[in-house]
């Protein structure tokens, strides 16, 4: 599962919507989304939907759409220069129908829940910025260090013999 929410130059672009509207018993989703992240390989998809053009935040809501509606399409994956472990794409929605039990909580009210939550998301993805950091420079520095290699090799070498010594 991910959210659609669309951020560029690390400004939620949140104002980038999909327009939504309601036709009986279904809501209508056109638009798309950019630099969706963990996008390629979820089923399900939050999006961010103007249902109502003329109430500003007010009129943003909260749709679930699953990948394997009509209508929706999945677009490339994009470059970025680091969380290699999450896939960033586009998402491409043209007519796609959804129930209207899809809507997640009450209509009108996707803005509201947006800034309960997406603060602490944020926060919990820039705690990891370092960590990746100091990883890509441990490996760096170990990688240059003779001793430090030459003692992996002896550890290996040591373990090998240890456990043919086992089997035998």
């Amino acid at each position: 599962m991910v959210y659609g929410i669309t951020f560029r130059d690390g400004i939620p672009h949140l104002f980038t919507f999909l327009l939504s509207f309601r036709q009986g018993d279904e809501y209508v989703i056109n638009g798309s989304k950019t630099f969706i992240s963990n996008e390629l390989n979820a089923d399900i998809i939050i999006v961010v939907c103007k249902t109502d053009p003329n109430a500003g935040a007010k009129g943003m809501s909260l749709i679930v759409v699953e990948a394997d509606r009509a209508g929706f399409r999945r677009g490339r994956k994009l470059k970025k220069i680091g969380g290699y472990a999450a896939d960033t794409a586009e998402l491409f929605f043209a007519d796609v129908r959804v129930p209207v039990s899809n809507l997640l909580g009450e209509q009108g009210k996707g803005f509201a829940y947006l800034m309960d939550e997406l603060p602490q998301e944020r926060l919990s993805i820039a705690a990891s910025a370092p960590l990746e950091a100091a990883l890509d420079h441990t490996l760096a520095y170990v990688k240059e260090r003779t001793m430090i290699i030459l003692a992996a090799r002896t550890i290996a070498r040591r373990n090998q013999i240890g456990s043919s010594n086992d089997a035998g």
